[in-house]
């Protein structure tokens, strides 16, 4: 196993594109010491971790139009639009079995990554808590569609809102060679959503530091990939990313978009397998 650093950014359905990159390392025994993710970034990654080619697009492509799995009548009717308890018990357990005993035995050190609202800051929480996967759910809680989750007496909701693509943790830890995995091209930058502000301010208003997170989120993200590029350039980092414009949202219920981005996660995958073995000296 490569002491290395993977790294893997979110984006809800967007992550179809990570699934085919990571089915594609699966497939060519392309293994890390290290593993971090936000959001549905480190709900792709656990199938890494257990080596289940194919099981993230199968979630992400079949149950699409599973009410059950994501829709407005959940966010109705639970306040979450994405049902992690259908995921996490009824999917995981009994329709597309996962692999507890493969990831629980993992010697890879796992992390999520979630945005804590008392400090608005984030929390990186290990695949070795006991209550590891109800940090998983706080890390892909989204906000606006999604109840916060407790976790040792605080709230969270997604990591991606303070760490949206955590390189930094890897790097900071002494990790010199790292891939990352990216949901969006390399053009893309965010703006600020005025209107998604003002409902930031009616929901969150007692948490002022998460307010201010999710304020700066723009800058926050822009300033990440700009970093991210710089790595890119200076060969201390290779990175995975669509070559074209992602059209995908976060909720996407078009299966042929789902399809075509997954494809190109493994196209693209495919075609750097190469250097990326060079650059991990296998």
């Amino acid at each position: 196993m490569t002491k290395a650093a993977l790294v893997l950014q979110g984006g809800g359905i967007r992550g179809a594109f990570t699934a085919g990159v990571l089915d594609v390392f699966i497939q060519n025994g392309i293994e890390f010491e290290y593993v971090i993710g936000v959001s549905s970034g480190a709900l792709i990654g656990t199938n890494y971790i257990t080596k289940q080619v194919g099981r993230s697009f199968e979630i992400i492509h079949g149950f699409c139009h599973d009410k059950k799995f994501g829709s407005v009548s959940n966010l109705v009717r639970s306040h979450n639009y994405f049902n992690s308890e259908y995921l996490f018990k009824d999917i995981a357990e009994k329709i597309l079995p996962f692999d507890m005993t493969s990831f629980n035995n993992s010697s890879v050190k796992f992390y999520c990554a979630a945005t804590c609202l008392k400090n608005g800051g984030a929390t990186y929480f290990s695949k070795t808590r006991s209550d590891f996967w109800g940090c998983l759910k706080a890390s892909m809680s989204l906000p606006l569609i999604s109840t916060p989750v407790e976790i040792d007496g605080n709230y969270y909701l997604d990591g991606g809102n303070s760490d949206p693509i955590p390189f930094r943790k890897p790097l900071d830890e002494g990790y010199q060679r790292i891939v990352i995995v990216e949901t969006r091209e390399k053009e893309y930058r965010k703006e600020d959503k005025r209107l998604a502000n003002r409902l930031y301010n009616r929901l969150y208003g007692k948490y002022p530091e998460y307010l201010n997170c999710l304020r700066e989120y723009p800058n926050l993200y822009n300033n990440r990939v700009e970093t991210i590029e710089f790595l890119e350039k200076s060969g201390k980092a290779i990175v995975i990313r669509p070559d074209k414009t992602v059209s995908v949202s976060r909720t996407e219920k078009n299966k042929e978009k789902i399809k075509s981005l997954y494809d190109d996660g493994v196209r693209i995958a495919t075609n750097l397998l190469k250097q990326i073995k060079e650059y991990l000296g296998e």
